[in-house]
């Protein structure tokens, strides 16, 4: 039989803090867990001060307070026996380890139960934050030490299993990059001698999604997907077991980003860049993350047409003409957004809107109410097809 009990019967707050400068190697602390920088980036990326930094033991836990996503992932030390992390850092231990195991506790702070508990205490918009004075008011079921132990077991032996399989997944990954290596050679070097092009020269770049960033409240039970870098696995391929849902409105205010089959996406910067996925099968309605500047991380999209494009977006295509995709003067139109919007060619590269003559660019930025730049041709469509893609098309033949 459980209990209800709040987890500030029997957690604590510590506050040890460094005296000298690097006194413990720094953590850092991410979904997964609880890392020694030194190895989760390669290289220490902490302030090169970090007297003051608060001391975490092996046994206590941690978590970044602030969060991109909305959900937060305490951790427990076990990659070492001591460490610091970033004052903004709380950490906490059990106080009562007759009523929890600490491994208990670490597996709850996975569930999907503990976001639930914590979502309504996120404060901000853009960035939320939990400090650990709310935090340690959410109440969970707590069963005996005895049952405790048999969840705790059942849970370690699902998780050697995975990590098995992932293992093996991986190895088949380095086996089929090796096997490409022997096929075409060093993409670096070119060894092979293959005629090689910029990427630029066969590329389009689709932008970011929301111009203006979304907020936690733009996030729904149900809707649009938006993808971003946990959503792409190391192998190219898409996970959508944990989904994330966009509200209609900010969906709809980037339809030059909205995914189809055959698009690439990838990281642009952040600890993931460089990590592609395929959108290999029709996923629905579905666009990608664009957090504002200062974030980690951005995702470009670029439709491919079964080749791998993209990525320079300082270089763009000559203006379009109407007259290159065979639409002549006269034509009738479509807004990708709203169907019952129509306008008509007035010539090579204008269109006319209620008697008033636009390029493409422009009105499309007036119907999007963006005061940012809008690539027309993404946005209107001539007998069901888009723009880009009849411009595509005419291109390839």
């Amino acid at each position: 039989m459980s209990m209800k009990s709040r987890l500030e019967s029997f957690l604590r707050e510590t506050a040890e803090k460094t005296t000298v400068n690097n006194q413990y190697p720094v953590l850092t602390s991410s979904k997964t867990g609880l890392y020694l920088q030194s190895n989760y980036f390669n290289k220490q990326v902490a302030s090169q001060d970090n007297k003051g930094y608060k001391i975490i033991r092996r046994g206590q836990f941690t978590y970044r307070a602030m969060s991109d996503t909305g959900e937060f992932f305490p951790n427990m030390l076990e990659c070492t026996d001591v460490g610091i992390v970033s004052p903004a850092y709380p950490v906490f231990e059990i106080s009562r380890p007759e009523v929890i195991l600490s491994e208990y506790l670490k597996y709850y702070f996975k569930s999907s139960s503990f976001q639930q508990s914590i979502a309504s205490f996120a404060q901000g918009s853009t960035r939320t934050s939990v400090k650990f004075a709310k935090m340690k008011t959410v109440s969970l079921d707590l069963p005996s030490i005895e049952q405790q132990k048999t969840v705790v077991k059942v849970l370690d032996k699902t998780k050697r299993i995975i990590d098995d399989r992932e293992a093996l997944l991986k190895g088949l990954d380095n086996l089929i990059k090796a096997r490409f290596v022997e096929m075409f050679g060093s993409i670096k070097s070119n060894d092979k001698g293959w005629n090689t092009v910029q990427l630029k020269d066969i590329a389009d770049v689709r932008g970011r999604v929301g111009w203006k960033g979304y907020k936690k409240e733009d996030l729904r039970e149900s809707g649009p997907l938006v993808l971003g870098a946990t959503h792409l696995t190391d192998s190219g391929e898409l996970d959508l077991s944990a989904p994330v849902y966009l509200s209609r409105e900010k969906y709809e205010e980037s339809p030059e980003i909205v995914l189809q089959k055959n698009d690439l996406i990838f990281t642009q910067r952040g600890n993931t860049i460089g990590k592609v996925g395929l959108v290999a099968e029709d996923i629905g309605e579905a666009t990608v993350v664009y957090p504002k500047a200062e974030k980690k991380e951005t995702i470009f999209v670029e439709a491919t047409d079964n080749v791998a494009k993209h990525i320079d977006s300082t270089e763009k295509k000559s203006r379009f003409r109407f007259s290159e995709v065979g639409i002549p003067v006269g034509s009738e139109l479509e807004f990708i957004n709203n169907k019952a919007i129509k306008v008509t060619v007035a010539d090579d590269t204008h269109i006319l809107y209620k008697g008033e003559q636009w390029s493409m660019s422009k009105l499309a930025r007036v119907l999007l109410k963006r005061n940012s730049p809008v690539q027309g041709t993404l946005c209107f469509s001539y007998n069901g097809k888009r723009l880009t893609d009849l411009r595509g098309e005419f291109e390839d033949n």
